[in-house]
């Protein structure tokens, strides 16, 4: 009986057949079509990592131009100038600024429009090329003018005959002692 039952038609049979080749000629193209999607698939995560790689290169060169950005704005070109205040407290004289020892000459300040008070800065002359490194401990307000250095500062990158003359600034960071005081 069991025999009886596994028995085809002819119409069967040709069915089978037919099913089984449009089967496999199916599974052959999904297969391709698995194939070339997998192709597809590689080379869009390489495109993909490649330009991951491009953002990351762009990333640095923004990251490069915004610290060059913010060393640039912590600079200054304009008008040096110096003074000569004898506020040492000698002879009556009484010191302005307790946080440190009274700007006069033999000293290495500077007053400034643009830098805090506790600055370092370093000012170039722009003719000579002498620099010297000074600390900002007071403010000053002129129009022109980006800095006003002890007549010592002033002395150590131009004669003080000059009285005024181009600089560049550079901020170096604040002063330790000042900024504890």
């Amino acid at each position: 009986m069991e025999h009886e039952s596994l028995k085809l038609t002819k119409r069967e049979v040709v069915l089978l057949i037919v099913g089984f080749v449009v089967s496999t000629t199916l599974f052959g193209i999904v297969g391709r079509y698995d194939y070339e999607n997998e192709l597809l698939i590689k080379e869009v995560e390489t495109k993909k990592e490649e330009l991951r790689q491009r953002a990351d290169e762009h990333n640095s060169v923004i990251k490069l131009l915004v610290e060059k950005q913010k060393e640039l704005d912590k600079q200054g070109w304009g008008i040096g100038s110096w003074y000569d205040y004898r506020l040492e407290g000698e002879n009556g004289v009484p010191c302005f600024r307790a946080l440190e020892s009274c700007y006069t000459q033999n000293k290495l300040f500077a007053a400034s429009r643009d830098f805090a008070r506790g600055s370092r800065l370093k000012v170039i002359n722009l003719v000579n090329k002498k620099w010297v490194e000074v600390l900002v401990v007071d403010y000053i307000d002129h129009p022109k003018g980006i800095i006003d250095l002890t007549s010592f500062a002033f002395s150590q990158i131009a004669d003080l005959g000059l009285g005024l003359i181009d600089v560049k600034v550079e901020y170096l960071g604040i002063d330790k002692n000042y900024a504890s005081n």
